[in-house]
């Protein structure tokens, strides 16, 4: 969901994460390294959620394995 101040103020943002891409496609040790703009309710909204979303994970060897990534969580209202 679109934060209620950000969305009252018609203010577009981005939540950057770390994390790691496990075998299985899931999030592990998600981290959010910037929000911007700041106090707007954008880490909030995008930590809730992140969690549950799932990645490709990378193939070495014929195998899934466990690897470092970045994603920027855009809100946009246009």
């Amino acid at each position: 969901m679109y934060p209620q101040l950000a969305e009252e103020r018609r203010v577009d943002g981005f939540v950057d994460f770390e994390f790691t891409i496990n075998p299985d496609g899931s999030v592990a040790n998600p981290k959010i390294t910037r929000e911007f703009p700041q106090h707007m309710g954008f880490a909030e909204n995008a930590a809730r959620v992140f969690s549950g979303f799932t990645f490709p994970p990378d193939i070495v060897n014929g195998a899934p394995v466990a690897t470092p990534a970045t994603y920027r969580m855009a809100f946009k209202l246009h």
